[in-house]
């Protein structure tokens, strides 16, 4: 039957940005856009009020569908709740659907709504729409097709123990790729602190961070190095901007002409191929991390980052690879100032660098680059190991719960 006949559907609080950042939990978008369950425990907090959380509570059954974004192949995707989450409401880019029948257990649901073939009933109307969003009228027409109690119960149990052996061998997958990125930070920061040579001799330093270095190099403050005087696009010269992506500057994808962002690209700074860029917002969160990239070619970039132009002669992808290796220190966290702790280039040229030799310089980098490339290799076999095995259990779901795989 349609879905309209099974429950009721609701929008979420849609609200200023004073409401949300304390107060009472909040689910987000991305609670039910990442889990097939509902975390019992949402990081989100809003301040809503007695009416608020009655209105859009978060109960034991509730499934949340995602409701609107950029694009239709986001559109969709449910979340059931297992637990009720006390006092909590849910965000307006949501639909709750709250069934008022005992036809379908929650637990059957949690893989039901996540099956792609519902998926695509909504995508497929949805096409005709300016702005991919997805209507309480059109969810309501969603044909649902119901087994018996009991048969829900065998699916549900069936699919509990299937997809926990899969979330394993995902979750050993993954620790795989992060182990792989602790073994390139730890390649990254021993070759640009002690070099390539491991018998060097050592000495002591005036770098608070780096007790000691081969006994060749030496040390300069990081103005001597950069410069941190970086123009402003105000004569509107450059028109293609770039932003943050991992550790890496990918350009904006930008609806429209460059000429409908005027106003705000002439307020953005001007950047050059080989220029150091370091995000130094917030600096009191630890789990923002890859705060550092380099400009793969000119352009421009909001003036809240900071800019490290090299000097003369200086090899900028050697240094690129030590702010690197200081960011996965968390060095750059002790520098910032203010309540928020925002890095800026007068905090950053104070401090003193190790300086290698040009030559040992150039061979850091090849090193770093040879290895580098070799995990990367690996990271991106496992990576698509990872999709297979996603896809792999998608699929098993939606042809448990369509009944194309009987369970007994």
């Amino acid at each position: 039957m349609r879905l309209g006949l099974l429950g009721e559907c609701s929008n979420g609080v849609s609200k200023g940005g004073d409401y949300f950042g304390e107060g009472y939990p909040f689910v987000s978008y991305s609670d039910v856009y990442k889990n097939i369950e509902l975390p019992h425990k949402v990081e989100g907090l809003a301040n809503s009020t007695d009416e608020d959380r009655q209105r859009y509570s978060v109960e034991y059954g509730d499934v949340f569908f995602t409701r609107t974004s950029e694009t239709i192949q986001e559109i969709g995707f449910s979340s059931t709740c297992l637990k009720t989450i006390p006092n909590a409401v849910f965000a307006g880019f949501l639909i709750r659907f709250r069934p008022t029948t005992s036809a379908l257990i929650p637990e059957y649901s949690k893989y039901y709504f996540r099956c792609n073939n519902l998926r695509s009933f909504y995508v497929t109307r949805m096409n005709l729409v300016t702005r991919a969003s997805l209507s309480q009228s059109l969810l309501r027409q969603l044909n649902v097709t119901i087994p018996p109690v009991e048969e829900q119960y065998s699916i549900v149990s069936y699919l509990d123990e299937k997809c926990g052996k899969i979330d394993k061998m995902l979750e050993g997958k993954q620790k795989q790729i992060e182990l792989l990125a602790e073994m390139k930070q730890r390649i990254i920061a021993d070759a640009v602190t002690r070099g390539l040579n491991p018998e060097v001799k050592m000495k002591a330093t005036n770098i608070p961070w780096l007790p000691e270095i081969p006994e060749h190099w030496e040390e300069q403050r990081m103005a001597t190095l950069f410069t941190g005087d970086i123009e402003v696009n105000k004569d509107f010269e450059y028109k293609r901007a770039f932003k943050f992506n991992y550790g890496q500057l990918v350009p904006k994808n930008e609806i429209g002409e460059p000429e409908d962002y005027r106003e705000v690209y002439v307020k953005y700074s001007k950047i050059k191929q080989g220029d150091i860029l370091v995000n130094g917002l917030n600096l009191n969160y630890d789990f923002i991390s890859q705060r550092v990239a380099c400009a793969p070619s000119d352009g421009i970039i909001t003036s809240a980052y900071v800019v490290c132009r090299p000097r003369k002669d200086v090899n900028y992808e050697y240094y690129t690879y030590l702010f690197k290796g200081m960011d996965s220190m968390k060095l750059f966290h002790g520098m910032g100032t203010g309540i928020r702790l925002t890095l800026s280039f007068k905090e950053m040229k104070k401090q003193i660098l190790p300086i290698p030799p040009h030559s040992e310089q150039h061979d850091i980098v090849s090193y770093i680059k040879e290895r580098s490339a070799k995990i990367d290799i690996l990271t991106s076999k496992l990576q698509q190991e990872i999709e297979s095995i996603k896809e792999y259990k998608q699929r098993l779901i939606s042809d448990v719960v369509t009944g194309q795989i009987k369970v007994s």
